[in-house]
């Protein structure tokens, strides 16, 4: 990605945080350090509700039939490409 932004260019990314196995996975955190580790630079995070969604919040899980939750967040993220 770095390659194909411009110099002082920026990159807006949404991404969500979901669970495996009951295992939280922080695709936020880890998309951050994978662009910063790319010379892109963190100018904002904020979080916000998914007002309208296709998907039930709650979906069935095979294991002791509990149920898990869906996403019900997105982290926007917005990056800059700092001049070399």
């Amino acid at each position: 990605m770095n390659k194909c932004l411009s110099k002082n260019g920026y990159l807006i990314m949404t991404v969500g945080n979901r669970s495996v196995d009951a295992v939280r996975q922080p695709l936020d955190d880890i998309s951050i350090e994978i662009l910063e580790s790319l010379g892109l630079k963190l100018v904002s995070k904020f979080n916000r509700n998914i007002l309208y969604k296709n998907s039930p919040s709650r979906l069935p899980f095979n294991k002791n039939e509990r149920s898990i939750s869906t996403i019900s967040q997105e982290t926007i993220l917005l990056f800059n490409k700092m001049e070399d």
